[in-house]
């Protein structure tokens, strides 16, 4: 089992070096079709279990009683009257006890709600994702190379220089490494799969760095595919932490990190940050 800090330094490793993660995006998929899926299921067979419930004849009535029977021995007596079990056209369900209309209710009504939930759903991360890109769209040409942004800003796609371009500001942990058009990849040669975090439109892409400093806590976000990398105070009841115990600039050999310490390094900026646990 891997210790708290492996998992962090796992989740960082995770983001920068293999952010196409298949089975997972798979599970995502198949629950963004499958939820419609199956409403629309339920809804389809709730509506033709109904339409063919309205099908079926309406169940036949007794048969009128025919007059009474003779006295015994009288000639003439008439047949001994017949009483039928069911009517003519009684409908099997109601043979067998089942209630006709109320599996197709049931079945209607899950599947309405089930299938509105699923295209709401679908719906709003289409629109948000369409409203993301046109903030990035409209900031994209506003933010230089080697400007850096803080983790809110960098998390609402807000890519501007009015965000903060400070560096020197440890709440700014993420800087622009490269940017380039549609066709063009991060400085170590990669789109998928590359070191950098990457942001990509129509317009072009963007490749960010972390911009760490050295002694410095921060607090990593849970989700592997989108980590969140924030400042922290290196409070000890914060398990999702780690600390910068070195950061070497003008370089990319993590050999050069301390014992105990793990590395991650960028080729532009060229620089190594040497990571360790913080924390309980």
């Amino acid at each position: 089992m891997l210790s708290t800090y492996d998992r962090a330094v796992t989740t960082v490793y995770a983001a920068y070096t293999a952010s196409e993660n298949a089975a997972f995006h798979l599970g995502i998929l198949i629950a963004r079709v499958g939820i419609p899926l199956i409403g629309l299921i339920c809804l389809v067979i709730g509506l033709w279990d109904r339409s063919r419930n309205r099908r079926q004849p309406r169940p036949g009535y007794p048969y009128p009683p025919g007059p009474p029977p003779p006295p015994v021995g009288y000639p003439g007596a008439y047949p001994p009257p017949f009483y039928p079990g069911y009517p003519p056209g009684w409908p099997p369900q109601q043979r067998a006890g089942i209630p006709s209309g109320k599996s197709a209710t049931v079945l209607i009504t899950i599947g309405a709600v089930v299938l509105a939930f699923g295209v709401l759903g679908n719906l709003t991360r289409v629109l948000t994702a369409l409203g993301e890109r046109s903030r990035a769209d409209a900031s994209q040409t506003s933010m230089r190379v080697g400007e850096c942004i803080n983790q809110m800003a960098y998390s609402k796609r807000s890519f501007s220089s009015t965000s903060g371009s400070d560096c020197g500001d440890p709440a700014n942990t993420y800087v622009l490494a490269a940017k380039g058009d549609a066709a063009a990849t991060c400085p170590d040669g990669k789109r998928d799969g590359s070191i950098y975090d990457r942001f990509t439109n129509s317009a072009g892409i963007l490749c960010f760095a972390l911009n760490l400093k050295e002694d410095q806590c921060y607090e990593i976000g849970p989700d592997r595919d989108h980590p969140t990398m924030s400042l922290s105070t290196c409070d000890e009841t914060r398990s999702r932490q780690i600390k910068v115990v070195q950061r070497i600039d003008g370089s990319t050999d993590r050999s050069q990190c301390p014992p105990g310490a793990k590395g991650i390094s960028y080729p532009t900026p060229a620089v190594v940050y040497c990571l360790e646990k913080a924390g309980p």
